[in-house]
Formats: structure tokens, C-alpha cells, sequence
């Protein structure tokens, strides 16, 4: 059996691998939680030259693509860029959401305006970097309305990111400042015209972490609280009883024909196309946290730790005896 020292020493660039990125990352356990440093070793991403994309997936340009949800909703990602974060463009009769703008890598207004002439306004699931790049491009920003994240904002809405919420350092990427200008609360109905989207706020990945749900439409958009492949709650904010207690919220929330849209696809799936998950895997993303909980859940791979959720989801955490569970 690992001893604890053996166990951190041994852990020293691990983590990149499991976020499939080429910086080198340190995992230190500090207490209940982990802390995520970066090294001198971060650097930008490199890019898949020509990714083989799907048939309905159409080129925007050489870097960004969409692919059409239904005529008013369009998913858009960048199959050249690894780690495969997704953006999702909601449009009603009088303004649209973009929901994630993308690592920044190039700017995703350009693309905004070719599929709508709506008034948009970017909201972010959270402020990891690889969703918040292009937000200071837009005029109207969102942001889930809880504390951690208001004591971010000056007087005039405007926020830096700080490195532990953003965690740019890994690819190179530097916060950019950006202005909020709505604040969404848990349970808020965002009228866009003719539609509207209901804000849930869903802690465990990051506390400030929110998904968004079109209800009359079954679209369920989730961010990183789920999304196919390695499921990473790891980082700085990431907090397992917030995790499980969200989920077991959503088990009770989601109408079982309801399509959810993630926030990152299986990079391991080939060619590049839109994944979507379903209420059942939010079910056992619940069951298994709770069963890891109750030390029920044997660990899948030792390094990194990796606990399996069901056949399409890993979750990537740290070990037993570092997870916090309490409140």
C-alpha cells in the first residue's frame, strides 16, 4: 500500500496526462482539497492540422465548426484544438446566448455573427479558461450570481479572472478582463424571445459552476459538471459533496427525455462531432459519487486517480482519504 509521501512525489507530473494537455502540472494535497500549481512548463496547445469532422459538421474556417442542434440552435467547437471545448449559440426572436466562448485560441464573435444578427449575450458555465476566451469581445457578459464570484467584480462589473479560477497557465492562455453586465441567479428564466432558458446553478466542479436548460426544447447544457470521456474535479473549487449533492438535485430536476448538450467531447472519439449525454448518465454520475462516498466505488486506475462512472464517463479526482464530502 502507497504510502501518502510516495503517493505525492508520484503524482508530480501526472495530471498531464489526464488533462490530455502538453504542460506539466503538480498536484499538491493541502488538507481536504487539492491544489493545482503550474510549472514554468506550460505552453500553448498544438493544433491537429486537417481533424476528420462528420458528416452535417460544416467548416466555418480552418479552425472553428458548427454543427446545427435545430434551426435555432448551433453547437460550435474547434476540432483542431485537443482538449475539444464546446460553445452552444441559443437564439430567440429578440437576442441569443452564447453559452462558453471557447479557449480564446481565436476569436468565436466572428463565428456568432455569420449564424445570428441578434443581440448576444456570452454566459459562462465557469471561469476555467477554456471557456471564458472571447468574453471581453462580447458587450454583454453573464455570470452565475454567488458570492465567490461577485467579490470578483469591481464597481463596474469588471473581473480579472485570478489564476486559480482560471487556470490558463497550462496552455500559455492570460485572463483576459472582462465586464459583467447580468448577474444570474439559481432558477432565473432568461426570456430571449419566443424561448427562454432557465438558469440552474450546479456547484462541484468549481463553485461558481451553472448549466442552462431549455425547457420546451429538452436542451439541457451543462458545462463541466458532466460531459463524456475524463470527467476532471480536481482543480481549485472543485468540492465532491457539492458534486454529488448537485447531481442527486438534477436526478430530481431533468424530465428523462431531455438531451444534454457538454461542455467538452470524448477526445478519444474520431471523427469530430457533437456528443450528447442523457439523464441516465447524470443518474449514475449521482450513484457513483455516492458510492464513492460511502467507500463502495473501487478506483478504476491508481495514477492519476480515475473512478468509473459507467461506460462513457471516468470521473478524475484525487483519493479517498483527500476528498472533501462535508458542506
Amino acid at each position: 500500500m502507497p504510502t501518502r509521501k510516495t503517493v505525492k512525489r508520484a503524482l508530480i507530473g501526472a495530471l498531464a496526462a489526464c488533462a490530455a494537455t502538453a504542460a506539466v502540472a503538480v498536484l499538491i494535497f493541502t488538507g481536504p482539497t487539492a491544489t493545482f500549481l503550474v510549472t514554468a512548463g506550460g505552453s500553448a496547445p498544438t493544433l491537429a492540422a486537417d481533424p476528420p469532422v462528420a458528416e452535417g459538421v460544416r467548416w466555418h474556417d480552418d479552425y472553428f465548426a458548427v454543427q446545427a442542434i435545430d434551426a435555432r440552435t448551433f453547437a460550435i467547437g474547434a476540432p483542431p484544438y485537443p482538449l475539444r471545448a464546446m460553445s452552444y449559440l441559443i437564439v430567440g426572436d429578440d437576442r441569443a446566448v452564447l453559452f462558453d466562448t471557447g479557449p480564446g485560441l481565436r476569436d468565436i464573435d466572428g463565428v456568432v455573427a455569420a449564424l445570428t444578427d441578434r443581440p448576444v449575450i456570452a454566459a459562462a458555465s465557469h471561469l476555467h479558461y477554456d471557456h471564458v476566451g472571447s468574453l471581453d469581445r462580447f458587450a454583454a457578459v453573464a455570470l452565475a450570481d454567488v458570492p465567490s464570484l461577485r467579490a470578483l467584480a469591481d464597481p463596474k462589473g469588471r473581473v480579472v479572472p485570478p489564476d486559480d479560477m482560471h487556470l490558463g497557465e497550462v496552455e500559455a492562455v492570460a485572463p483576459e478582463p472582462f465586464t459583467v453586465t447580468e448577474w444570474w441567479a439559481d432558477g432565473q428564466r432568461v426570456a430571449l424571445g419566443g424561448r427562454a432558458v432557465e438558469v440552474w446553478h450546479t456547484p462541484g466542479h468549481t463553485d461558481g459552476s451553472m448549466m442552462l436548460f431549455d425547457r420546451a426544447a429538452g436542451q439541457l447544457y451543462t458545462g463541466d459538471f458532466i460531459y463524456p470521456g475524463n470527467l476532471l474535479a480536481l482543480f481549485p473549487g472543485a468540492h465532491m459533496g457539492r458534486y454529488l449533492e448537485s447531481a442527486r438535485r438534477l436526478v430530481g430536476r431533468v424530465p428523462d427525455g431531455a438531451t444534454l448538450y457538454p461542455g467538452h467531447l470524448d477526445l478519444e472519439i474520431s471523427p469530430w462531432r457533437l456528443q450528447t449525454l442523457a439523464p441516465s448518465d447524470l443518474r449514475d454520475l449521482a450513484d457513483a459519487l455516492e458510492a464513492l462516498r460511502d467507500g463502495r466505488l473501487d478506483m478504476q486506475a491508481l495514477m492519476p486517480p480515475t473512478w468509473p462512472i459507467n461506460d462513457r464517463i471516468r470521473l478524475i479526482g484525487t483519493y479517498r482519504w483527500n476528498m472533501a464530502w462535508a458542506p
